[in-house]
């Protein structure tokens, strides 16, 4: 199973991160790193217009949380990158999707586009990226209810495993169901 990350951002916590992608590892699956270049996401509501959602997410850049941009980078021979969002907004327009694949694809190789809130009308490419949006199901929904993914790709948020809603316990069980069969 591939694994999409989504919501990277400047208030990543570095050491969740690595110890979700040791896990993923360790099963054998590959991650697609979902990263928003501006702002932080964790405190970030659906319900917000995307004026309030620049305004408290704020105008750090995921590199400025160096910890964090040094740690992406040595997951590039092992990950696949993609942009989500340039800030994480409602169904971002084309210019700042292309502005933040710009922003990223200097460091890193980018071949996806995630729309944040998996919301918008986008073409199954756009600036050259893959669109994975609704064809993806969500694998956290698997904790909450016992629906098994059934996509190849599976998205997730791995800021969400700190034992709050979800632990990396819980991830690990479902690991051990996909792989037993």
């Amino acid at each position: 199973m591939i694994i999409r990350n989504d919501d990277v951002a400047f208030d990543t916590d570095v050491r969740l991160l690595r110890q979700f992608c040791e896990l993923c590892d360790a099963y054998g699956h590959q991650i697609i790193q979902g990263i928003t270049p501006i702002g932080s996401v964790r405190q970030i509501s659906v319900y917000w217009d995307d004026a309030k959602i620049k305004d408290i997410s704020g105008i750090e850049q995921v590199w400025e949380n160096s910890s964090l941009w040094y740690y992406l980078q040595t997951r590039i021979n092992k990950d696949s990158f993609a942009v989500h969002g340039l800030w994480h907004t409602h169904a971002p327009h084309s210019m700042e999707i292309k502005l933040a694949k710009r922003m990223l694809s200097d460091v890193f190789p980018i071949y996806y586009f995630i729309p944040p809130f998996n919301e918008g009308e986008y073409p199954e490419f756009i600036h050259g990226m893959k669109v994975l949006n609704t064809n993806c199901d969500r694998l956290e929904t698997f904790h909450d209810n016992g629906t098994m993914p059934t996509t190849e790709i599976a998205y997730l948020h791995s800021w969400r495993y700190a034992n709050a809603p979800y632990n990396l316990g819980q991830l690990e069980h479902f690991f051990k169901l996909i792989q037993n069969g």
